[in-house]
């Protein structure tokens, strides 16, 4: 009998595929019920006055949060920013033998170039929205 306990503990390496596959998904059922009842109980058992879940929102009322909320958009936008120009840079560099660097851009273009966004000499500020380009009409 106490072989069995140890194949039991032993899991999916002693199974078949079958096996295996009820093990786990048996597995993934039970830590989804136990997540449910986590989250269940985040919005529902009050911690004071208060759920979990109205705490959590009082936090997010404060100026200090507001705060901090936009300056992670910013961040998250700069760092767009950044990601966008450096593909564009190696895309339009596979191109480029000896021609104009990619990082170039031609005069009375916008502040937002490749070289200011990854060199982080851009102003802070709200940032452009960068748009897809429009598909010709046929």
């Amino acid at each position: 009998m106490r072989a069995g306990f140890v194949v039991i503990l032993a899991g999916p390496s002693c199974l078949d595929y079958p096996g295996r596959v009820l093990f786990r998904l048996g597995r993934r059922a039970v830590f989804s019920a136990v997540t449910f009842f986590a989250l269940l109980g985040f919005v529902s058992v009050p911690l004071g006055e208060k759920t979990g879940w109205a705490h959590v929102q009082a936090i997010a009322a404060t100026p200090a949060a507001s705060q901090a909320i936009a300056d992670f958009k910013d961040g998250v936008g700069l760092w767009q920013h950044r990601l966008v120009g450096w593909f564009t840079a190696r895309l339009q560099s596979q191109g480029e033998t000896e021609a104009e660097p990619a990082h170039s851009a031609p005069a009375g273009s916008s502040e937002y170039s490749v070289p200011s966004i990854l060199h982080g000499t851009v102003k802070p500020g709200p940032m452009p929205i960068a748009r897809p380009p429009l598909l010709p009409q046929h």
